[in-house]
């Protein structure tokens, strides 16, 4: 079902140390390495969900999917992983029990679903039908894409300015039931290669490596964590700085237990009236060599990693439907 609704377009408007087999403490700057020892072109299958919701943001829970979509009568919608028919849906705008000011649908490497709530200061994990709350302490502030380290330890990052007065994403990992702010590392906004563009960061982990792309840029970085939260290592992957549909932009990443998965846009044009083309999944490993090209027959920009059913999830600009990629043999 096709969504002419929905201004797609804007979705993607949004030195060196050791690199490849082994690395050093610290940070370090690496080319990217994509000659990939396998390409495959895999078919998608599509599924469409009973219940008819945009996904804002998902993760694959113990037992379910989980969609936060912030244009319906429910927040939260969990769908059935074998066959996506609804399980239940939950949470609406208030202050209430059961109720949520500001919304976050945790990415977690757990198999755990974590909901977020920065208005209300409470954090509340769900587990089958079981909800248990954290409250945070009263001296709390908004968070965006919050990742789950290792819970109570959790990543966010919030905008800020260097000493030159530059606008940066402060990366931070804190400790969610004190407000204890444990590491941070930075990000700038803004890249010589792309003057007139600010930069968007999005972030997947493992619970020991966390990952980050910055929309719209051909490079990822690797930090790996502590199981304390302390930034032990960050090393970045540059690609090329041209512009061109031939050069792999990244749009979402989902890190599983040994491998890299990077949503490229390379081979997808995107218009205010046209979409056209499909995406490619590059997969690497924590040392940044690379695995796997996967050529998909879709076009997405929302990918979910289901490890234990060998699969991705992704979503289309085109339709509503949950794009079904199962995964080859590495």
């Amino acid at each position: 079902m096709k969504l002419y609704s929905w201004p797609l377009w804007m979705a993607l408007i949004v030195a060196i140390t050791s690199c490849g087999e082994s690395k050093s403490k610290g940070n370090g700057v690496c080319e990217k390495n994509a000659d990939f020892p396998k390409v495959v072109s895999v078919p998608d299958s599509a599924v469409e969900l009973d219940a008819i919701i945009r996904i804002d943001e998902w993760n694959v829970g113990d037992s379910a999917l989980v969609c936060l979509s912030q244009h319906t009568d429910k927040l939260f919608y969990r769908f059935d992983l074998d066959n996506f028919q609804t399980i239940d849906s939950f949470g609406v705008e208030g202050q209430g029990p059961g109720e949520f000011l500001s919304p976050k649908l945790v990415k977690s490497a757990h198999k755990r679903t974590i909901l977020a709530d920065s208005q209300n200061r409470n954090f509340i994990e769900i587990k089958g039908n079981e909800k248990t709350e954290i409250k945070c302490p009263d001296v709390w502030m908004l968070f965006n894409q919050l990742c789950d380290v290792n819970y109570p330890i959790v990543c966010m990052y919030e905008l800020g300015r260097d000493s030159e007065m530059n606008e940066v994403f402060k990366w931070n990992t804190m400790d969610v039931t004190t407000g204890e702010k444990i590491d941070s590392i930075y990000f700038n906004r803004y890249d010589k290669a792309f003057p007139d563009m600010r930069m968007y960061l999005s972030t997947s982990t493992n619970g020991k490596y966390i990952v980050f792309i910055t929309i719209p840029k051909d490079e990822f970085q690797i930090a790996e964590v502590s199981p304390e939260g302390k930034i032990i290592e960050r090393t970045i992957y540059k690609g090329s700085k041209e512009t061109s549909n031939e050069r792999p932009y990244y749009v979402d990443v989902v890190c599983g237990k040994d491998y890299i998965y990077l949503l490229s846009a390379k081979n997808a044009q995107f218009s205010k009236d046209d979409i056209s083309g499909n995406s490619e999944v590059e997969i690497y490993d924590y040392d940044g060599n690379p695995v796997a090209l996967l050529q998909l027959d879709v076009i997405s920009i929302k990918m979910m990693l289901d490890e234990d059913r060998g699969r991705l999830l992704l979503t289309s600009p085109l339709d509503e439907d949950i794009h079904i990629v199962q995964l080859p043999e590495l």
